[in-house]
């Protein structure tokens, strides 16, 4: 007589073992029953060669049952009595369920996995379910620190390796990895400190062991940051239009207000700088400026160079977003910051190339003004030219009508054209022509070669910057002008021997 095959699986025993699995590692016995349920349907679906998605696992008092989407046929022909993905009409136990299916249908039921498997897959599978108990605590807190990306922790500094530091997280008895890309290059940690970080990635390496990445210097570290720090950005009463950040040296970042009544940069630093100066102590003084955002590039950039305090500026190139801020001579080091960093900033933050000049660089050479004034001017001409005809006051909308009719949508593409071309248009006379190149006189400037003049203002104002970013003497001038922050109000100025703030004019020392 031959012995039925059996899944060799203590349905109480396992039950049980599960229950102190969940308890001795401060999770629920679901989760843990979730867990193994998917290290079986991942070894079980192998096994029989189907698709993961498609098999079901459950554990209960009987022991543990599968469930297997299928494909109805009418009758299981002969090729395909060997594959499980198929059910025949008439193996469906339940016959109110045999009338309700039709043949194609997908049904999802039981399966006697007893009768797919060999005896010596079944005791594979059993060795699976209870090996999985000394993995288990790997995978549960794989899913849970999963859900945890991009959100901070806080933990313990347990050991340094190289320049890499290790946090631990003592409630779980796990610990992550702070590598020294992902640290603030001003920040210093001792053993046995408290160390707030984003989990930016969550992983099994091919070892199967749980690898926890975290960051320090990461823009969404110091976003989170301000959400505890400001309720109205928590409350999405506040927003953040963008963040750039250089770790440890300054972030800039612009805001805006989704409610009426709310200044956003008010919100942000908060009443004589307390909100911000929080978000400064955890990054141990990493200095920070928040500016309004504003869809009018030149005054956008006005703040984004702060704190160069501009005087003008000029749009050069609109197509290529270069853009020139004209500021004073005694902040000129302040705009341009310590190896550059406050310009390079400003141009990420508004995603466009700013270049710096002073006034007295700008009138000791008059020339360069005229290169910079007649390169905007051909700007704002250009985007007139490239507006819609409608934008000709005083046309008739016949005539704009007959025009559209003919192709015709752009003053570009009718300027060019004599008298006698537009009056053969359909519906326009030689008057209607007459009006429509006096209306292009009265509104539009025309420039008799654009192409040429625009290669040359442009190519002008490129050799003006590259000569002054090569200019030895204004890179002597940057390196050695000395500049502070008020501890505060956080006002950045040049030092000149100075022991008060120009702005708060609060008393200091200065130390070297």
């Amino acid at each position: 007589m031959r012995r039925k095959k059996e899944m060799q699986v203590d349905a109480e025993e396992l039950i049980l073992a599960i229950g102190e699995i969940a308890l001795k590692n401060n999770i629920s016995k679901e989760e843990a029953m979730e867990s193994i349920e998917n290290v079986v349907r991942e070894k079980v679906s192998e096994i029989l060669n189907v698709d993961e998605d498609s098999l079901k696992v459950s554990f209960n008092d009987e022991g543990i049952g599968f469930e297997l989407e299928r494909q109805v046929v009418a009758t299981l022909e002969e090729e395909q009595k060997d594959k499980i993905l198929y059910l025949a009409v008439e193996s469906i136990k339940d016959k109110k369920e045999q009338k309700k299916v039709q043949v194609g249908d997908i049904l999802c039921s039981p399966i006697e996995i007893e009768d797919l498997l060999s005896r010596n897959q079944i005791a594979f599978i059993n060795r699976t379910i209870f090996n999985s108990f000394k993995d288990i605590k790997k995978i549960i807190f794989y899913k849970k620190y999963l859900e945890k990306v991009g959100t901070l922790i806080t933990g313990t500094l347990i050991r340094k390796q190289n320049r890499d530091l290790f946090i631990s997280f003592e409630e779980d008895q796990i610990e992550g990895k702070l590598s020294y890309q992902e640290q603030s290059p001003i920040e210093k940690f001792n053993f046995g400190d408290k160390v707030r970080v984003l989990i930016k990635e969550v992983s099994l390496n091919d070892r199967g062991r749980l690898e926890i990445s975290l960051s320090r210097s990461d823009e969404e570290f110091f976003r989170n940051l301000l959400k505890v720090e400001i309720p109205e950005y928590a409350e999405g009463n506040v927003d953040i239009e963008k963040i750039v950040r250089h770790a440890g040296r300054k972030t800039k970042m612009s805001v805006y207000s989704k409610k009426k009544g709310i200044e956003p940069v008010g919100a942000f630093v908060g009443l004589s700088g307390s909100r911000i100066k929080e978000v400064i102590k955890e990054l141990q003084g990493e200095r920070i400026d928040i500016i309004p955002f504003n869809e009018d590039i030149k005054q956008y950039a006005v703040k984004a160079i702060q704190p160069g305090e501009a005087v003008n500026v000029l749009i050069i190139d609109k197509e290529e977003k270069k853009i020139l801020v004209i500021v004073t001579d005694d902040s000129y080091a302040l705009a341009i910051g310590k190896d550059g960093i406050n310009i390079k900033l400003a141009s990420q933050l508004i995603d466009w190339d700013v270049s710096v000049r002073t006034k007295t660089q700008i009138q000791s050479n008059p020339d360069s003004m005229e290169i910079f004034i007649k390169a905007e001017n051909y700007n704002l001409l250009h985007k007139d030219i490239s507006s819609d005809i409608e934008q000709l006051e005083g046309l008739e909308e016949r005539i704009i009508v007959r025009l559209m009719n003919a192709g015709i949508y752009k003053i570009e593409d009718i300027i060019d054209k004599s008298d006698v071309e537009i009056s053969r248009i359909e519906g326009l006379t030689k008057e209607d022509a007459f009006n429509i190149k006096k209306m292009i006189e009265e509104n539009v400037e025309i420039v008799e070669d654009e192409q040429e003049i625009e290669n040359k203002y442009y190519k002008e104002f490129e050799d003006e910057v590259e000569s002054n970013e090569e200019d030895s003497k204004v890179v002597e001038e940057i390196q050695d002008v000395e500049y502070v922050e008020c501890p505060e109000c956080g006002f950045e100025f040049e030092y000149e021997g100075q022991n008060s703030c120009p702005s708060c004019k609060v008393e200091f020392e200065v130390e070297e």
